[in-house]
């Protein structure tokens, strides 16, 4: 799984990207020349520090089980349930986020 590192990278992916919202992420995906790269985001309101981590893991969890879009970049920000939801909730959640990108594309 290529990630993506710098601040500038993720800017432009939430800047200019299409956004998808689920219920406990919301997507932003922009098209890209290169392979799929992938970053997640957990802010403040996701909870404290131990929360935030959490938050990271289990969306990173969920993309690796899951067919991304090809030749984009995505960006996965954690949104308030999340910490409350089970690994299982948050990959069908992704999956139908990004189902949606499909039915947009279209």
């Amino acid at each position: 799984m290529d990630r993506l590192r710098r601040d500038k990278d993720f800017k432009a992916v939430l800047d200019r990207g299409q956004k998808l919202h689920g219920r406990l992420l919301t997507a932003h995906v922009l098209t890209a020349q290169t392979d799929t790269k992938v970053g997640f985001i957990a802010g403040r309101a996701v909870g404290g520090a131990v929360l935030r981590n959490r938050a990271r893991r289990v969306m990173r969890e969920a993309w690796r089980h899951s067919p991304g879009p090809d030749r984009a970049h995505v960006v996965l920000v954690a949104r308030g349930g999340i910490t409350r939801a089970n690994m299982a909730d948050v990959a069908a959640d992704l999956q139908a986020t990004l189902a949606k990108l499909g039915a947009n594309a279209r």
